[in-house]
């Protein structure tokens, strides 16, 4: 059975002014539809936000319940934290899974590599979606509880 959850309008303008009763900004937008994709598939070359289904751009691998994303800052910095700042205050990351939307706000959990591979950590942060100017997805994974 296949199941595909609808693109929103990505063509929409992106505006950066809020109001309460619509979303306005093009990352809230791709932020709540891998928050809606990875909630539905949770359970079981250029690599595209867009893809509506977990694993489709990682062919051959069955086992997938997160779209990776690094958010960019007005600066065109990638934005990144400390995940561990007691045990650990000299590294950072800056790649997440979306853990929860509501409206354009986001809880996010930091990723982190560990032997090749990108593992959950305990730490979150909760931004302000709109208040990014870009989003790269990379290729889905599947990430353990922490």
């Amino acid at each position: 059975m296949s199941i595909e959850i609808k693109r929103p309008d990505f063509d929409d303008p992106c505006r950066r002014e809020r109001r309460e009763d619509e979303e306005t900004c093009c990352v809230c937008k791709v932020v709540k539809f891998i928050d809606r994709i990875q909630r539905k598939f949770s359970q079981s070359c250029c690599i595209s936000c867009e893809a509506p289904r977990l694993g489709e751009n990682v062919p051959g691998v069955s086992a997938f319940n997160t779209r990776p994303i690094i958010l960019y800052t007005e600066e065109g910095a990638p934005f990144a934290i400390i995940p561990d700042p007691i045990g650990d205050p000299t590294t950072t990351t800056n790649i997440f899974r979306v853990e929860s939307v509501d409206n354009c706000c986001a809880i996010l959990r930091a990723l982190v590599v560990e032997d090749d591979v990108l593992v959950g950590t305990n730490s979150c942060v909760t931004v302000d979606l709109c208040e990014f100017v870009g989003i790269q997805c990379l290729a889905d994974v599947f990430i353990g509880c922490t």
